[in-house]
């Protein structure tokens, strides 16, 4: 009886500890998450990436692990998928499946961070950079390439709000466009650049408006007034913001494949993804 009675009490005590340090444990975790994280979202305007993403599953980014190769489970890692809606990570199908798409985060600390992008092995680097977070200032990584080489495009997704304006930023990430600009419904986008170039972006800027309207956009090349060679649109509210992504390749291009030697071919024609931060 003595000995059971000690057995309850160490187990008792051993339960006791166990509290204490689940207690402890728990604290410890809400005191990291009491600092608040650096946010950073990814887009995919590579044209070799989309092409060799239908034969595959997924590429992947790597966060601070240069010279790695990707070893884990697909799902749980940053990348892109084959379904070609899926262009940024993190997404969801409902939300990549909209005609404007919200622009989504994950969570990381504060700080410099290198990211890797490789091809859908995982094993094969196509680019590597960096980048600096901080708290309060949402970043995006935009990846993409021209016929093989590849670049990123690192921009802060800050703005001031203004409820009797919309909020429009140009990003021209075609590799052959040249240097082009573009009209609002018919008017030149007064304040946006006359001649934007490849992997040239503008900070959010505003184009009145104090109620939803529908904002038809036409690219042209600088010079040219009679040429379309890309249209979109948006339906904008006052006081959000839209990324205006001018993508892909005006003329046909062909490359062969480093990692499968296979040749792969881009059909000419320019689109404009337009997603919306806020």
């Amino acid at each position: 009886m003595k000995r059971f009675l000690t057995t309850a009490k160490l187990r008792c005590g051993a339960i006791g500890m166990l509290i204490v340090l689940f207690v402890g444990s728990c604290k410890k975790e809400g005191d990291a998450f009491s600092s608040p994280d650096a946010s950073i979202s990814f887009y995919n305007a590579s044209e070799y990436l989309r092409a060799v993403l239908q034969n595959s599953a997924r590429s992947h980014i790597l966060i601070d692990s240069p010279g790695m190769v990707y070893q884990g489970t697909t799902y749980y890692s940053p990348g892109f998928s084959d379904n070609y809606y899926l262009l940024q990570f993190p997404n969801t199908y409902f939300n990549s499946s909209q005609s404007q798409p919200w622009v989504q985060y994950m969570r990381l600390q504060p700080g410099t961070h290198t990211i890797e992008l490789t091809d859908t092995s995982g094993k094969n680097p196509l680019h590597a950079t960096w980048a600096k977070l901080q708290t309060a200032l949402p970043t995006s990584v935009y990846f993409t390439d021209s016929v093989g080489f590849f670049r990123s495009l690192i921009l802060r997704d800050t703005l001031m709000r203004n409820d009797s304006a919309f909020q429009l930023r140009l990003i021209t990430l075609s590799p052959d466009a040249g240097k082009v600009y573009f009209t609002i419904n018919g008017q030149k986008a007064t304040g946006f650049p006359d001649s934007a170039k490849y992997r040239q972006a503008t900070n959010f800027l505003q184009w009145p408006g104090s109620t939803p309207k529908r904002l038809i956009l036409k690219f042209y090349n600088t010079g040219d007034t009679s040429n379309v060679i890309a249209k979109s649109f948006v339906d904008a509210a006052p006081g959000h913001a839209y990324n205006l992504i001018l993508k892909g390749y005006k003329g046909g291009r062909w490359m062969r494949d480093p990692y499968t030697g296979k040749f792969i071919i881009f059909n000419a024609g320019l689109s404009v993804a337009v997603t919306q931060n806020f």
